[in-house]
């Protein structure tokens, strides 16, 4: 990777509700996996699962992640990022590009906020943000797809034509991994069976003790095979074909044994425009779980991409609102 001149290291960044994932482009895997929480108590500060496995009554349990998946907490991010790279990148920031994914919908002012946090408090030399339905679309070799990502809080249908997330076809639902747990729990209670985690974050007080707040129903639910219907039939005419032929499972939540099978028969069975249906999924659990990251680093080392940072110089004439021109 070539940036001004020099060869460099570029960072991939996949920011996730559950975990987040960090590496160096151009390698299979990330570097480390990690939960976005933080346990405070008295002014101290708990890190990773083994930081908070054994919690004081006191400590107060955040994640600084929102359920879309953006940054709701940028003092949190901070103090757990520099955790990270302290205990176990071992790495200073401001020697390495950074490539970011971000939820799939579009967020301007998150993405905004984002580069100016990096650059301000990093001093980091770039940075590019990409949405992670296209890095996922990458990671299978494909510019054009209908990207399926069933993570933890959220599941995506998003068609990606030419590299582009099609915002007025994307379909989002909060059915994903988190909701499942939360019914499998609701129907052990139902038969007098409690698990007990080490900590829960969905909590709320309710006089001297407390409840889990269970996320609502969804009764107009069709399943996720229609979301993938819906999404392909509000794309143009011409990219439908290929769409339905490129379906791309990825996603912690579709790791489920039987879950390609089943879902390509659902989607067989719905499709009223006897279009060829083709799914797609990585080989291993790992690669997709870790799809977008994984394009991310693909995408990140291509001996072209060095044209498409956002540079520090950049920032600094135009301010971070120049991230919009620049990652389309």
């Amino acid at each position: 990777m070539m940036f001004g001149g020099d060869e460099v290291s570029s960072l991939v960044f996949d920011l996730g509700t559950f975990n987040h994932r960090i590496g160096y482009s151009g390698e299979d895997s990330p570097k480390i996996a990690y939960q976005p929480v933080v346990g405070e108590d008295s002014d101290k500060f708990y890190f990773n699962e083994l930081g908070l496995r054994y919690i004081n009554p006191k400590m107060k349990v955040k994640t600084f992640m929102k359920q879309d998946g953006t940054i709701d907490n940028f003092d949190l991010f901070e103090k757990n990022l520099n955790y990270v790279l302290e205990e176990n990148l071992l790495l200073n920031l401001a020697d390495h590009p950074l490539l970011f994914s971000e939820p799939s919908f579009h967020n301007k002012q998150n993405r905004i906020k984002l580069t100016e946090f990096m650059f301000e408090k990093y001093k980091i030399p770039a940075i590019y943000i990409c949405k992670s339905a296209v890095l996922s679309g990458f990671s299978c070799g494909r510019s054009t797809c209908l990207v399926f990502d069933s993570g933890h809080n959220t599941t995506y249908a998003v068609p990606v034509c030419e590299g582009y997330a099609l915002q007025k076809c994307l379909i989002k639902k909060n059915i994903a991994g988190d909701w499942i747990t939360t019914q499998v729990e609701k129907n052990l209670e139902k038969k007098g069976i409690n698990i007990n985690p080490f900590y829960k974050f969905k909590v709320k007080k309710d006089g001297d003790k407390f409840k889990t707040e269970f996320i609502k129903e969804y009764p107009d639910f069709m399943g996720y095979h229609q979301m993938v219907n819906d999404a392909i039939s509000q794309a143009d005419l011409e990219i439908k074909k290929e769409l339905y032929s490129n379906i791309f499972l990825c996603g912690g939540n579709t790791l489920f044994s039987g879950f390609p099978e089943r879902f390509q028969k659902q989607i067989t069975n719905s499709n009223k425009q006897a279009f060829k249906i083709k799914i797609i999924t990585h080989p291993s659990n790992t690669e997709r779980k870790f799809s977008a990251w994984i394009g991310g680093s693909i995408l990140s080392s291509l001996a072209s991409f060095h044209q498409l940072w956002l540079s520090q110089a950049e920032f600094e004439e135009h301010g971070a609102s120049i991230i919009e021109r620049k990652c389309a």
